[in-house]
C-alpha cells in the first residue's frame, strides 16, 4: 500500500482510486471523470471518488489541470519538465465514444 509522507498507509478506497487514475492514463493516456473512476472502482458514491481525489492532492499524489480533472502527480512533473506534451482533454459520453 502506498504510503504519504507522513509514513501513514492510505486508505484502501484511496489506493484504489489512485490505481484507477494510473489506470486509465497508462490504458487511455488521459485524466477519467469522477464517473469512470466510480464505476471503474466499484464505489456506489461519486461523492466518495471526489473526497479521495481531494484528499489526494493534500498529500501530493494527484494534481488538477485547469479543466479540474485530476492526473498522477508523476504525470504532471513529466509534462513540466516537457517530457509528455500536455493532452488535449475531451469530454467523452458514457459510452467513451468523444464529444
Amino acid at each position: 500500500m502506498p504510503q504519504e509522507p507522513t509514513g501513514k498507509k492510505l486508505t484502501a478506497i484511496n489506493t484504489k482510486v489512485l490505481e484507477a487514475l494510473r489506470f486509465f492514463w497508462r490504458q487511455y493516456f488521459e485524466a477519467p471523470t469522477l464517473r469512470d473512476v466510480t464505476e471503474h472502482c466499484g464505489i456506489s458514491s461519486i461523492s466518495v471518488v471526489d473526497y479521495s481525489f481531494k484528499k489526494l492532492l493534500r498529500l501530493g499524489y494527484v494534481a488538477k489541470t485547469r479543466s479540474g480533472r485530476y492526473i498522477p502527480i508523476e504525470i504532471k512533473l513529466l509534462i513540466e519538465n516537457d517530457v509528455l506534451e500536455k493532452p488535449v482533454f475531451q469530454r467523452r459520453t458514457m459510452r467513451g465514444k468523444n464529444e
